[in-house]
């Protein structure tokens, strides 16, 4: 996936039309994925889904983009556990 599938003149607007093209389709999938789970209080499980396609593109500005949205997106909360209805387990008692 990318501008380089194509075979386009690197100097051509045309060329530049379909890489910020894919690079804005793609961080606009994942805020309505992200905002979508929000919404209905779900885990973002879509957006996960769409971080384990984005390292298989051949273009590292979107692999920027992606991180720098998700880091907007999240902000500490990725790493956060979900609210579950485990406990855990106490030792010495």
């Amino acid at each position: 996936m990318g501008s380089g599938l194509v075979k386009i003149p690197v100097g051509s607007i045309l060329f530049y039309v379909v890489k910020f093209g894919i690079i804005l389709g793609v961080l606009g999938i994942g805020v309505w994925t992200w905002y979508k789970a929000k919404a209905n209080n779900l885990p973002p499980t879509d957006y996960l889904k769409l971080a384990l396609f984005v390292p298989f593109t051949i273009d590292f500005h979107l692999h920027y983009a992606f991180i720098f949205l998700t880091i907007i997106l999240f902000n500490k909360k990725l790493l956060l556990p979900w609210n579950s209805p485990l406990k855990p387990i106490e030792v010495g008692r």
